[in-house]
């Protein structure tokens, strides 16, 4: 079975989105051994074997150039890759095509590179492809326009893998006016399973660890990363904890570690460069207080209680949906309200501090049965 993977980000330099990869083709690999995999991906091949070894091949490709394409592709999806021969000759070449996981589908600042994964589906169905969506989460999204193009695109697909059903489940059932929602299934994130098979027994940890992150879709502001400072230096004078970072993006004009230095931290994650470095990381902390998804996905998946700082809708709509998938071990801090910032983490601080034997081992369980789901799931993918 030859197998194309577009990923969604191609650089390799979010932690979280490589974790899903790096599981997507394990899973792939241990159901399916014959495979071939290819990665549409912005590394060299020798990038790419340090994370998929073993007949995964990466394989880059221009995606833009022609303007007048790119606008008319954003209505009529499916007809800018139709020019695009690159593209063209590697759907041809699979016989099926997948997205590895991610969550950009319905979010403004990734509407460009959504659009351009859809046209890829849509022309992979047009050659008579399998083609099937991996461990998404789908953003409530009110571009008319936007909904238009990915419901016509996610009723030629034959499966959706969703992450977690609080949100993408509800969001895709309203724009299914044709029916795909036979077609959803919800298997838990990908990345669960890299985190708890690489999880860390028996620590009893005084370590805090802290993912701060300044994007256009974080809207993160000074004001409240002051307040958390100041939290978190009371917090150390009261237990003598350490503060750590957890760096999700390594990208370079958002990176987790330069941002969370904002914060004052005991050590700043620079030399971590693999999702399994930030596993470790994760696996020593006591609790993990995250702007980003995934570093709450690392952290819940090894039985550490999490503290979700939100500032967007977007980002509510992520963490409501671990709390979903979880059930505990899951808060959210609201960022969007300055004076009620250090009141609540405070709280949530003091309630995760005693994390129970029990309450760590329902996280593990909680972990195991996404990890079963995903495999269920991932079983159709060559029927």
């Amino acid at each position: 079975m030859k197998v194309l993977i577009e990923n969604g980000s191609p650089h390799l330099k979010n932690m979280g989105d490589l974790a899903m990869l790096q599981v997507a083709v394990n899973r792939i690999r241990k159901l399916y051994p014959d495979s071939i995999m290819k990665v549409v991906t912005d590394v060299s091949q020798g990038e790419l074997d340090k994370y998929c070894p073993d007949r995964t091949y990466a394989t880059s490709i221009k995606r833009y150039g022609n303007r007048y394409l790119d606008k008319v592709s954003q209505i009529l999806v499916g007809y800018r890759h139709l020019f695009n021969y690159e593209v063209r000759e590697l759907v041809e070449w699979a016989d099926v095509v997948v997205t590895a996981g991610g969550g950009y589908f319905g979010v403004n600042a990734f509407k460009a590179h959504s659009l351009s994964m859809l046209d890829t589906l849509l022309l992979a169905k047009k050659m008579d492809k399998r083609v099937i969506i991996l461990g998404h989460g789908f953003s409530m999204c009110s571009d008319k326009k936007f909904n238009k193009s990915l419901s016509r695109v996610l009723e030629e697909v034959d499966y959706i893998f969703l992450r977690e059903p609080a949100t993408s489940k509800k969001y895709l059932r309203s724009l299914a006016t044709h029916g795909f929602s036979h077609k959803l299934i919800v298997t838990g994130d990908d990345a669960i399973e890299l985190a708890y098979e690489n999880r860390i027994e028996g620590i009893d940890s005084n370590t805090i660890g802290v993912n701060i992150r300044f994007s256009n879709y974080t809207s993160i502001g000074k004001e409240a990363v002051q307040i958390i400072k100041l939290l978190l230096e009371d917090i150390r004078s009261m237990n003598g904890c350490k503060v750590i970072t957890i760096p999700i993006s390594l990208l370079e004009e958002e990176s987790d570690v330069i941002s969370t230095k904002e914060i004052g931290v005991d050590d700043d994650g620079s030399n971590v460069n693999s999702p399994l470095d930030v596993i470790q990381r994760v696996g020593n902390c006591k609790l993990v207080i995250t702007t980003s998804y995934h570093a709450a996905v690392f952290a819940l998946s090894q039985g550490i209680p999490v503290i979700g700082l939100a500032a967007t809708q977007y980002y509510r709509e992520k963490f409501n949906g671990l709390i979903e998938q979880f059930g505990i071990g899951c808060r959210i801090v609201d960022l969007s309200v300055s004076s009620n910032i250090y009141r609540n983490l405070f709280s949530a601080i003091s309630d995760y501090w005693v994390f129970s034997k029990d309450d760590k081992k329902r996280l593990l369980n909680r972990a195991i049965h996404q990890i079963g789901e995903g495999y269920k799931a991932y079983s159709s993918i060559g029927e």
